[in-house]
Formats: structure tokens, sequence, C-alpha cells
């Protein structure tokens, strides 16, 4: 099994962190689903295979539904600089029609418990499951939001597009020309590439039926940031002439 520590320094913002000022919301969609479990984050070597099972530090005992498998998210591409990341989840909550992605238990099969060490700190064991994607960074963003764990309006969605390109929803063209104007074309080719690598993994899980219409959304970001970068790239070439 791999070796796994608590995440207790901060670590270094994934990519997508980059692309915009997080103030807009109080926490990182991965922060959030180790929160609604209430298991501590955990970090993982990547050079070192991971294992069949991980314990996870049960943070708060009472009001959570614990997880009953840990995602091992990796790039389906070996060769992409994408570190994979764990996730904790609930197989009741898997909202995507990939029906081996989350083995089920059998019938009458025991869930997880928790156990408590010498130390008093309480863990789970939890069932590893490998999850190859299209692209890592996006996978915690797609869950908090199919989970229903945030809203599409919500703040948390300044990872897709700006707040104030947010705000000119459902006029596509205004969204377009201030996303152009506000955006550098680093930060355009960055929120693009996010919003590319979101949509790709909602349409390989895919949703479930239940959620599709999350799909379409992305694919509205996608091309909202696509117009914005080439219109900025535009206006830049314009000057230059």
């Amino acid at each position: 099994m791999a070796d796994t520590a608590e995440d207790t320094t901060p670590p270094a913002p994934p990519p997508y962190e980059r692309i915009n000022d997080l103030s807009a919301f109080d926490r990182h969609p991965l922060d959030m689903l180790f929160e609604h479990y209430g298991v501590a984050k955990v970090s993982i070597d990547s050079t070192v295979p991971i294992g069949d099972t991980l314990n996870m530090r049960i943070t708060r005992e009472h009001g959570s539904t614990f997880p009953s498998h840990v995602l091992y998210v990796h790039n389906i591409d070996a060769d992409v600089n994408d570190p994979p990341i764990l996730v904790p989840m609930q197989a009741s909550r898997w909202t995507f029609v990939t029906g081996d992605a989350l083995p089920q238990t059998a019938a009458g099969s025991p869930s997880p418990l928790p156990f408590r060490m010498a130390s008093g700190s309480i863990f789970m064991t939890l069932p590893v499951v490998p999850v190859a994607v299209n692209h890592v960074p996006s996978i915690p963003l797609l869950l908090v939001l199919s989970m229903g764990l945030a809203e599409v309006s919500s703040g948390v969605c300044c990872l897709m597009l700006p707040a104030d390109v947010i705000a000119e929803f459902p006029a596509e063209e205004a969204m377009v020309e201030k996303m152009a104007r506000t955006c550098s074309v680093t930060k355009l080719l960055a929120f693009k590439q996010f919003n590319e690598g979101l949509w790709r993994n909602a349409l390989s899980l895919p949703l479930s039926e239940a959620h599709d219409g999350l799909g379409g959304k992305f694919k509205d970001a996608y091309n909202t940031s696509t117009k914005a970068l080439s219109t900025r790239r535009r206006w830049e070439a314009s000057r230059q002439d």
C-alpha cells in the first residue's frame, strides 16, 4: 500500500487554483468532499503504488455519512503531468453510470466500521478504487456539483468562469466580451483548459440521467471561455497591425 500522510502543511495550489481569485467562496471543492464525509484530508506519494485499502482518520463522528470507498483519481494518459488525488466517496452518492467504477458490496455484507487506535484517533479502512479520467483537477468540482453540495450558480463556479462573467448570464455575447476584456490570455487559456477537462469528464464517465443537465452547463462554460480567448487574441493581433 502506498505511503499516506495527513495533509498538515499547506499544499501547493493545484493548476486550477491559479486561474482565479478563490475569495469568492470559502472552501476548495476537494476540501468540501473531505469535510462532507467527516474524514481527514490525505496526500499520497505518487511514486509509490497505491494499495487495495486505505486507513482514513475520522474527524467528525456525528452528523456525517461516512465514505464507503476512496477514489484514486488519475489521468488516463500516464504521460500527462496531472498528479493523482484521493477522494472519499459513498457508493450511494456516486452520480455516474459507469457501473464498474464503485463495486457494490454483496447484500448483507458489513459496511466498513470505524475503529479506535491506541492514540485515541478513530479510523476506517476503506477499499481503494482506481478511476482513470481525462482531467484530474476538475473531478472535485464535478463531484461537488453532481452531488448537490453546491449549486452551479454558487461561488464555487468561479473555477469555471469569473464571477463578473457569470453575472452576465444568460447574455452569451456579453459574457464573452466581459471575459475577453477582464482576463489575460494566460488566464483565458487556463479557464478554457479547465472547462474542457470538466466537460470531457462529464461525457466520459458519464453523469447519470438525473444530473446530465450539468453537462450542458459545462459545455456552455467551455464555449464561453473558448470564444473569449479567440476574441482577446483577435483584439491583440489587431493592435499589432
